[in-house]
């Protein structure tokens, strides 16, 4: 399930998302998604 929200994100961080094309919003769930991970597998 997928939440629609608003975020302010820095100037660079989202020309790098929007330079690999269409898709950044599919990226940056992704790129979260690791980072989220990786973060409940050093606690665990």
């Amino acid at each position: 399930m997928k939440q629609q929200i608003t975020a302010r994100l820095d100037t660079d961080v989202l020309a790098w998302l929007k330079a690999g094309g269409q898709g950044y919003q599919t990226r940056m769930n992704a790129i979260l998604r690791r980072a989220m991970m990786a973060e409940l597998g050093r606690r665990g």
